[in-house]
């Protein structure tokens, strides 16, 4: 407890005056106990009549003194313990004294001092009054420490110990020495008596709920009374008693004179206190009557008040029986006032048993203290707020007004934010879904976040999502099973591919066209009976709604369904959420729908670009197998021999165009593998010229060349680097007017090797400067068109050298200015190359082997064959599959030149069949084939082709593929 809290109980004035009483209490103590330290007799003897404090009587007193000071502090605990040292010293000299046994601790205080023993039964031992004192007073310090129920007890020991020092101290005052000299019954020193007194008066202050202070403190007659007469009770008999002894002593006066003056002076004094004490009392009752009055007046007022007001108002006994019930009360609960009071709340409102009111009104009653609760009347169908205040009869007032309108606001109110918050969840999540459509390229997943998404938006708890799609069986249009949410393994078989005409909901809204409810499968028609309803309760499904997801051109797409496990209507809220989703949901298909068939015309278009350049291929594998045949014959027609050159230099663009487009396909869909090796840029650079030696004597065009002595080593595929040099020198020349002039240079630059090819042509117009690297882009047809291309060389070259880890710009000053390409590539520092590009031309060896020729494509297999012989090779010309495998076994070849695409029997079987054979299993196998991509190659070495070559080949390939054939295996002719 608080000091604060504790002077508001005890009051001010006690408080002060009992913490004033203790500081001379524990300061008395501890003086009187120095005196025996310090050896001063005086300190024990304030009288100095021989009477001295015992040491144990000095320290009970200052263990006394703190113990009230701590009592007045508020300090309870550390009181009783005070309070239980003084118990046990007081209370060890009492059993001493009544049982006769000397415990030896008297003299362990008295420092072995000679003086200070009169009057005492036993050196250093406290008389039987001051023990006796001191144990009641130790026990009132405990009691006085416990709450107020507990310490009724407490005043009593205090009087007692009021009136044995009292006797003492009067003994004192009028010379009786005999009451407090006599060792066995009073012996006790005068400052012993006066610390009696008062720390048994300090402790009494602090009781103002207990024993003579509660009266003294009370407002009454009663307490005015005993104020008045108490100090004449106390002190005028002491004062005349000592008036009348010190005249009698100075001879004033005889006995009996002094006796009967000291009783007629005692009657009159007493009567004026008497006198005096009823004017009080009878001015204090007039105030009462007055008091009475206001408060009646007040009490009508009050009442007119709570007649007037709105709020009910109502009293009870401590027996809960109503003694008031105003107007508002009697409105309020439905009763009249006749019904109501005098009968106890619980029988005329039996449901408020165990409830929260229950509860309230006796906590009010057990804890005396005010409530604030609201409750709801389900029999008024009404709810209240009240405030219950404890009365001081046991019963309890109770205030109420009807908080129901409020209540209901407060209640919409927080369904209003609980429904916002909830449409602000759901409205993130359909954001966060947006997001992830425009994003996402995980399709499976994102069909699986649409059905949650819908489930979690609808309050359901199972969800599909289903696409149009037509059956490769029947070919009839359905839905197909996309995702599902809550769906068994069975259900999600059952319902991978619905027929439009079944009797389930989803094929209902697919046939409508719009969104099909059904708020309980057991109350619906059209699937009663039907195995989907079957298939429904065993996934305990009671509703169902399926939204058709329609295209912004309005075809339909699939449906989105929902499921719940009881019978649901959708609410306004869910079905506009499904709307959003379902819009989401049918843009994210329109568009997976667009990209899939965007993919299908880009596959269509490569398939169509493989078929066109093998179909090409095998036409030019006869032209150029007849132009090498023709170069092979000698002639002196020079339009012949010019015309020889043109089909010649044809041919070789109608390649080289058909090369380019398919390395453009590869490199966008990155299947374009480099075969990356250490080379020497300026060898790729060299022969780069060289191949491009023709085109340049034809144009008369002046090149000139500028390389370092030093090699530029570099990692990197040699037959792709020496492509994007060769499109750039190529470029160059068909874009400079015949007679132009050319700069080729290879150098170092810091890390990177440097190749630029400047030429004094047509020029590039700035506009197309930024796309001169975009597919299919072309220059201002007044300057580019008429060169004829299909704008991807330079599309080409510059995804070729970034695989490099390399970059290509161009410059250029406009049109009629010419242009600079310029490449960087990466230097490899350290090393050399390990591989030189191959020469153009060779001579191959004239050892003749047998070699069978097979190809549908009959002009094609005989001028390779013809061209074969005149290098005095053995051909077999076959046309078919089976030919060829007849022949490869009659003939017994050295080698085969085995085109693919045959009829009747492939040749990739024919391979196999022949690498099945003994006599085929050293037998050289080459393609000769129009299709070259990546996986026709793997295909080829998968079934034992030891080359594969791409229509139309180069001659001079083919023969050092004879010539490596060895010895032991060649056949003899």
């Amino acid at each position: 407890m608080s000091r604060l809290e504790h002077a508001s109980q005890t009051g001010t004035w006690s408080l002060k005056m009992a913490t004033a009483l203790g500081v001379y209490v524990a300061l008395g103590g501890l003086l009187s106990f120095s005196g025996w330290a310090a050896d001063v007799p005086r300190l024990t003897d304030w009288f100095n009549n021989g009477i001295s404090i015992q040491p144990n009587a000095a320290l009970a007193v200052a263990s006394a003194g703190v113990g009230l000071l701590a009592l007045a502090a508020g300090f309870r605990q550390l009181s009783a313990a005070f309070g239980m040292l003084v118990t046990v010293i007081g209370a060890s000299v009492v059993v001493q004294w009544v049982s006769g046994i000397d415990l030896g601790i008297d003299t362990l205080l008295m420092f072995d001092r000679s003086w200070g023993r009169a009057t005492v039964l036993s050196p250093g031992r406290m008389g039987p009054s001051g023990a006796t004192s001191w144990t009641l007073i130790g026990c009132a310090l405990v009691l006085a420490s416990l709450s107020p129920p507990k310490r009724k007890g407490a005043p009593t020991l205090l009087l007692i110990a009021v009136t044995l020092s009292t006797l003492s101290l009067v003994g004192y005052m009028y010379g009786a020495s005999a009451l407090y000299t006599i060792p066995n019954i009073t012996a006790i020193a005068f400052q012993t008596a006066t610390f009696v007194f008062a720390v048994s008066i300090g402790i009494l202050l602090l009781l103002s709920d207990q024993g003579p202070m509660r009266l003294l403190g009370d407002d009454g007659p009663a307490g005015v009374m005993v104020r008045r007469i108490i100090p004449g009770v106390v002190v005028v008999p002491v004062v005349l008693g000592l008036l009348r002894l010190v005249g009698e002593q100075r001879g004033l006066y005889d006995l009996a004179f002094g006796t009967a003056a000291r009783t007629v002076l005692e009657i009159v004094l007493l009567l004026a206190l008497l006198w005096w004490t009823a004017q009080a009392v009878s001015r204090q009752a007039e105030a009462r009557k007055e008091a009475e009055h206001i408060a009646a007046g007040r009490t009508r007022q009050l009442r007119t008040t709570l007649e007037s007001i709105t709020d009910g108002f109502v009293t009870t006994d401590s027996g809960w029986r109503f003694t008031y019930v105003n107007p508002a009360a009697q409105r309020l609960l439905g009763h009249p006032a006749e019904d109501l009071l005098g009968r106890p709340i619980w029988d005329l409102f039996p449901e408020t048993l165990n409830t929260k009111v229950e509860y309230a009104l006796r906590h009010v009653v057990a804890q005396n203290e005010s409530v604030k609760f609201e409750s709801f009347s389900e029999r008024l169908n009404r709810w209240f707020s009240s405030n219950a205040y404890p009365t001081t009869g046991g019963g309890v007032t109770i205030y109420f007004q009807d908080i129901t309108e409020k209540r209901t606001a407060e209640e919409e109110i927080s369904a209003s934010r609980r429904q916002l918050e909830a449409d602000l969840a759901d409205t993130r999540v359909l954001h966060k879904l947006s997001s992830e459509i425009v994003g996402h390229n995980d399709a499976p997943a994102l069909y699986e976040k649409l059905v949650e998404a819908a489930v979690h938006v609808s309050r359901a708890q199972l969800g599909s999502l289903q696409v149009i799609e037509v059956d490769a069986a029947s070919g009839t249009e359905g839905l197909r099973l996309l995702a599902s949410q809550g769906f068994s393994e069975q259900a999600a078989q059952a319902w991978r591919w619905v027929n439009p005409a079944s009797q389930s909901v989803c094929s209902r809204a697919m046939r409508t066209r719009d969104r099909s409810i059904v708020e309980d499968v057991l109350d619906c028609d059209f699937i009663a009976g039907s195995a989907d309803l079957a298939l429904l309760l065993e996934l305990d499904v009671r509703s169902v709604q399926s939204t058709p997801l329609l295209s912004r051109n309005g075809s339909l797409l699939g449906v989105i369904s929902t499921h719940w496990r009881q019978p649901h209507t959708p609410s306004e809220r869910e079905l506009r959420l499904l709307d959003l989703l379902a819009r989401q949901a049918a843009d994210f298909l329109e568009r997976r729908g667009n990209e899939e068939s965007l993919k299908d015309a880009d596959r269509r278009k490569d398939e169509f670009l493989v078929t066109l350049a093998h179909e090409l291929r095998n036409p030019l594998a006869a032209v150029r197998s007849t132009v090498e045949l023709l170069n092979r014959k000698n002639s002196d027609d020079e339009e012949l021999v010019r015309a020889r050159q043109v089909l010649d230099r044809h041919t070789s663009l109608m390649v080289r165009l058909i090369d380019d487009l398919m390395d453009v396909g590869r490199v966008a869909r990155d299947r374009l593998e480099l075969r990356l090796q250490r080379v020497d840029l300026v060898s790729i650079v060299r022969s780069a010229v060289e191949m491009s030696a023709p085109l340049i004597e034809r144009l008369r065009h002046t090149v000139q060349v500028e390389w370092p002595t030093d090699p530029l080593i570099v990692h990197g595929d040699p037959d792709r680097l020496g492509q994007v040099v060769g499109n750039l020198i190529n470029n160059a020349c068909r874009y400079t007017d015949p007679g132009g002039h050319i700069q080729i240079s290879a150098a170092r630059d810091g890390s990177d090797a440097v190749v630029t090819v400047r030429d004094n042509g047509i020029g590039i117009p700035p506009k197309s400067l930024s796309s001169i690297f975009e597919i299919f882009s072309q220059v201002d047809s007044s300057f580019e068109r008429s060169q004829g291309g299909l704008g991807i060389g330079l599309h080409l070259a510059r995804r070729l050298i970034e695989m490099h880890g390399g970059r290509i710009r161009v410059k250029s000053e406009g049109p009629g200015h010419g242009s600079v390409f310029t490449i960087w590539c990466p230097v490899v520092d350290g090393v050399t190359a390990t591989d030189e590009p191959a020469s153009p031309a060779r001579i191959a060896s004239s050892l003749p082997r047998r070699v069978l020729v097979v190809d549908d494509n009959v002009d094609g297999a005989e001028m390779l064959a013809t061209l074969l012989r005149l290098h005095h090779q053995e051909t077999f010309v076959a046309h078919d599959g089976e030919a060829a495998l007849a022949a490869a076994e009659s003939f017994r070849p050295d080698a085969v030149l085995l085109d693919i695409g045959l009829p009747l029997i492939n040749g990739v079987d024919v391979c196999r069949r022949i690498r099945e054979q003994p006599w085929g299993r050293e037998m050289v196998v080459v393609a000769v084939t129009g299709w070259g991509q990546d996986a026709d190659r793997n295909r080829s070495r998968a079934a034992g082709f030891d080359h594969h070559l791409v229509k139309p080949v180069d001659h001079n390939v083919v023969l050092e593929i004879l010539d490596s054939i060895p010895a032991r295996t060649v056949s003899k002719v």
